[in-house]
């Protein structure tokens, strides 16, 4: 009998033995199985991610080409300011100019500021006309076209006038 609870002891050991080694292994894939899916969640968030930001891309370079066609239209108004002689229309003009640029505003169009008297920056202006005056030499005198920014970033330079 001791023999046999001996030999039962022995087969209790082995089972429980091949048991451990067999939940050690089933830990093992569960561990391999959760880092791919978090491998995985990562990836597809990252690409997630960037495809956001294609697709804010893609949106800012349509609406970069719309807002440019837009532009004729504010300097239609400029030109329009010099010949209106009309109060009541000047005024009703003025209101459809400022609503227009309050929605270009909204998406993210600025107006280049210039400064008379200051010099160029090349990365903001353009000189298109050198006059003579009595200024210091290359030194903004007049502003040509107004120049705009998308999201800080120059859509059309100002075309400015600098004293020779």
């Amino acid at each position: 009998m001791d023999q046999d609870t001996t030999q039962n002891k022995n087969e209790e050991e082995k089972i429980e033995e091949g048991q451990e080694a067999d939940i050690e292994k089933l830990k093992r894939e569960r561990d391999e199985n959760l880092a791919g899916w978090q491998r995985a969640r990562a990836d597809y968030l990252n690409f997630q991610k960037e495809e956001r930001g294609r697709f804010e891309e893609f949106r800012k370079m349509g609406l970069r080409d719309f807002v440019t066609d837009l532009l004729v239209v504010l300097d239609s108004f400029d030109a329009a300011w010099q010949s209106l002689k009309d109060e009541g229309l000047i005024k009703e003009l003025g209101r459809v100019e400022d609503q227009m640029r309050g929605v270009l505003k909204r998406y993210g169009v600025e107006e280049i500021a210039v400064a008379v008297d200051a010099f160029p920056d090349l990365m903001f202006h353009e000189a298109i006309e050198v006059v003579e005056a009595e200024k210091t030499s290359g030194t903004i005198v007049g502003v040509m076209q107004k120049g705009y920014t998308l999201h800080g970033n120059v859509i059309r330079t100002t075309k400015v006038k600098v004293v020779k």
